[in-house]
């Protein structure tokens, strides 16, 4: 057992929506004396059992996936974080937020932070009364306000040049235009949506529907349509494949496309609330005939909403944006997220006797196991996991390094964090002496 500085292990699982905020938090951890690993899901995975007493930042909890993981973690002396990626974003009846913030999930870890004061209300509303409940805000949103604008500065930049004044549409039928087909989304997901073969099926229409107000949109603007990571694209290329009006794109966070965009349209997603948050005209394309209970309310609340293309056109030709109750972002997202505040529940858990880190290392087993990574690769390599491709696109140093450098320059007090690449690890640790 090697001893070492209080570690963080801080799993990734989608680039264009974590990376930004996950180097972000790391480097600021490591100023706080941690030593953070961040990486790959299955390699954090696998350093679970090889660390004693560490802190785990759990994405969010899955009935009966996340249980066996906490199980493992415990065993190990761990403490887990939960700071969930889906954290505010539910259909009205919040069937789904109630599943992910379940009494079995809270009693299992040691801290939940929280989006907003709602989802805190929501919790004990359902009579579940727990003093682990921390309302922090997400970090995530934080790196929106306009004092971190430099860091899509170059992004911005190249998609303007490349695609001049256009309109964004951003869409998430991940459910029903999924990469690996309605078989996976029925077996990976109905376990936490118990009426998910309606969902499919809404997830279909709002397709075909969206197509048929693309089509009308681009005989007068351009339009790039950036699907959600788990949809395939061919779906969309498909369709537009002879529309020069239309592009579809995936690549970066979806922050620089919305800054660069002269409008957003989605139907009911997250990109939605990211870009009532930047200050854009964001427009919420509701048809009649759509199942509203299966529409996710929040993105709604900060957006214009029409249920025909000819009002969106109208709306897309008018210089005003209108206006929507800033209290719902302020309820839902708490932006004004205080890091301070944010660290300290970090050192709160730091500052426990029974937390002294320690790395067993067994040169044996980790041959193995970079073994079974190498042969993996190569099977990955012959017969591409679509899925993960698309998750973490991007996965290497240049693009980690790209947000390390802009902190670095931006934060007098991170100068001195190090970021090291180890296999397919990222260290961030800092040396006070």
């Amino acid at each position: 057992m090697i001893k070492c500085k209080k570690t963080i292990l801080i799993p990734l699982e989608t680039i264009s929506r974590e990376l930004d905020y996950k180097v972000f938090i790391s480097m600021f951890l490591a100023y706080e004396g941690f030593n953070v690993v961040l990486g790959k899901k299955q390699y954090i995975n696998y350093l679970i059992t090889k660390y004693h007493s560490f802190i785990y930042l759990d994405k969010g909890y899955h009935e009966g996936i996340s249980d066996n993981l906490y199980m493992m973690i415990k065993s190990r002396n761990g403490f887990i974080i939960n700071l969930d990626e889906e954290g505010a974003v539910d259909f009205p009846d919040m069937s789904t937020l109630q599943n992910r913030y379940s009494k079995n999930m809270i009693k299992s870890v040691d801290k939940v932070f929280l989006w907003g004061k709602n989802q805190k209300k929501m919790i004990l509303n359902s009579n579940i009364n727990f003093n682990n409940l921390v309302v922090t805000g997400h970090p995530r949103f934080h790196l929106m306000k306009k004092n971190f604008f430099g860091l899509y500065e170059s992004d911005v930049r190249d998609i303007k040049k490349k695609y001049k004044n256009f309109i964004l549409i951003n869409t998430n039928f991940g459910f029903g235009n999924n990469i690996k087909g309605d078989d996976h989304v029925i077996k990976n997901y109905s376990n936490r949506f118990k009426n998910i073969e309606l969902i499919i099926k809404e997830d279909k229409l709002k397709f075909k529907l969206l197509v048929s107000l693309v089509k009308k949109i681009s005989k007068n603007h351009d339009v790039i349509i950036r699907p959600h990571p788990e949809e395939l694209l061919y779906s969309y290329q498909k369709k537009f494949n002879n529309n020069s009006k239309v592009k579809i794109k995936r690549e970066k966070s979806s922050i620089p496309w919305i800054i660069a965009s002269k409008a957003c349209i989605h139907m009911d997603c997250t990109t939605g609330i990211e870009a009532a948050i930047l200050g854009k005209k964001v427009i919420s394309f509701v048809p009649m005939n759509l199942n509203k209970k299966l529409l996710t309310e929040v993105p709604l609340k900060v957006s214009e909403i029409y249920s025909n293309s000819d009002e969106i056109l109208k709306s897309l030709n008018a210089t005003q944006k209108k206006p929507f109750n800033n209290k719902i972002l302020d309820n839902y997202f708490s932006l004004d997220l205080d890091i301070n505040f944010f660290l300290k529940q970090f050192n709160l858990l730091k500052n426990k006797n029974d937390f002294n880190s320690y790395f067993s290392k067994n040169l044996f087993s980790e041959f193995i196991f970079y073994f079974k990574l190498i042969v993996s690769k190569i099977l990955r390599y012959i017969n591409i996991d679509p899925l993960e491709k698309s998750k973490l696109n991007q996965y290497n140093k240049k693009f980690f390094y790209k947000r390390y450098a802009y902190y670095k320059k931006e934060n007098k007090i991170l100068s001195g964090v190090k970021m090291i690449k180890k296999r397919e690890l990222y260290y961030f640790n800092y040396d006070k002496t």
